[in-house]
């Protein structure tokens, strides 16, 4: 759990030093539970594998961040933590994205002008991932050669759903995200 979304390239001794810590922590509820409070293996086993859960719940929402920003406050990295900077844009759950304009190899630019529009969708919002393909609900597009953006119809139907976008990424020139902070 507190890995999830950042498994790839991950070394093999991170993912022990990760069974290592948190295992640690999951033998010590185990021990406390069946040596000081009822002693039952059942009980035991089952908190030792909830607290896991829980630590790396609370790892990945707010220790990883809390961490790293010590390291960032102390002047010794810059480090996120998170690899490649499309990934940090994708697992940040404290940012939302408000609009978003994709320009194709050929110059078209395809637009979602307001993401939060789609969050009832059966995609929300947009999706990517890590090797930048992109799916997106187009309902703005321009040509190189038009003047202005044109209404792409039919975005939403209540009949036949949402027309969700598929961008290969060796299609992509350029992408622009505009976020906005969510509020807690």
């Amino acid at each position: 759990m507190a890995r999830q979304g950042f498994r790839e390239g991950e070394r093999k001794d991170e993912l022990l030093y990760g069974i290592l810590v948190y295992g640690l922590i999951g033998w010590l509820v185990f021990y406390y539970v069946l040596n000081l409070r009822s002693g039952s293996y059942i009980l035991a086993s089952l908190a030792a594998a909830l607290s896991c859960w829980v630590t790396g719940l609370l790892w990945r929402g707010w220790g990883q961040r809390w961490y790293f920003e010590l390291l960032y406050r102390a002047g010794l990295t810059t480090d996120n933590g998170q690899g490649a900077l499309w990934n940090r844009l994708q697992q940040d759950t404290r940012i939302s994205p408000t609009q978003v304009v994709v320009t194709l190899l050929d110059g078209t630019k395809l637009s979602c002008d307001s993401v939060q529009e789609f969050d009832d969708a059966a995609v929300p919002l947009y999706e990517t991932d890590r090797a930048g393909n992109i799916a997106l609900y187009v309902n703005l597009k321009k040509k190189p050669d038009w003047e202005d953006w044109k209404a792409v119809e039919s975005v939403r139907s209540s009949s036949w759903g949402d027309n969700l976008t598929y961008i290969p990424s060796r299609e992509v020139r350029h992408v622009e995200v505009r976020y906005l902070k969510k509020k807690r």
